[in-house]
């Protein structure tokens, strides 16, 4: 499983190992994020997983029933990371968003759902840097006021997943490796930038400050997932 068994860290009774690649054959970001994209995409599917109470990750909506669906779950605000020409390309059906990627914005207003729009270049480890710290605080803020968040970008695999790896170790005070296990778990699928989160965590902490005690019983049910 090209594990390095020293490379490990300890949490309570249990080694947590690294999380190290793709099961399946090429393991670059681009192929694995456009082989599960395009399953999800030809199926007209939306892929939703929980990663804890508040706060889920996935794939963007394509048809109105997927918003409705988003709803059931208790989502209140939605935050999308896709460009506009994401949005124009991979959108909700019916709506006008070829022209106006704006237009699914009027939808969410009359679900009484938040919509949020943080364009963020694709398969860029450059444009995941410079938004990590804004959206992870604006994540761990949402989560305080009991929102509970949908994160998606396209597919559901990087840009919205390194949103909430963010939350989880900005916000939060997970490690990475703990952070790791817990979106893995709930989304195999997630592609892990740690370069970005490197870069960006002292952006983060200059203007936002470190995790703090005041997210302790958040972060407590977080490591319970372990």
């Amino acid at each position: 499983h090209n594990r390095i068994l020293d490379d490990r860290e300890q949490f309570g009774n249990v080694w947590l190992l690294p999380v190290v690649r793709f099961a399946e054959p090429g393991g670059s970001e681009s192929d694995h994020t456009a082989r599960f994209y395009q399953g999800v995409k030809d199926r007209g599917e939306i892929s939703v997983r929980k990663v804890i109470g508040q706060l889920f990750v996935g794939s963007c909506p394509r048809q109105r029933s997927h918003i409705d669906y988003l709803k059931s779950l208790g989502v209140s605000v939605v935050v999308n990371f896709q460009t506009e020409e994401d949005c124009k390309r991979n959108c909700v059906a019916g709506i006008g968003m070829e022209e106006d990627p704006m237009a699914v914005s009027r939808v969410y207003e009359s679900k009484g759902m938040q919509y949020i729009w943080m364009p963020t270049f694709d398969m860029s480890t450059d444009g995941r840097a410079q938004m990590l710290p804004q959206a992870s605080f604006l994540f761990l803020s949402l989560l305080r006021r009991g929102h509970t968040v949908y994160s998606h970008c396209n597919a559901g695999v990087g840009r919205s997943v390194a949103a909430v790896c963010g939350t989880l170790t900005f916000g939060l005070g997970l490690s990475q490796r703990q952070m790791q296990h817990v979106v893995a778990s709930s989304r195999p699928v997630a592609f892990f930038d740690f370069e970005a989160l490197e870069r960006a965590r002292p952006h983060y902490e200059a203007m936002f400050g470190v995790a703090e005690g005041d997210d302790s019983k958040c972060k407590d049910e977080t490591l319970a997932l372990l």
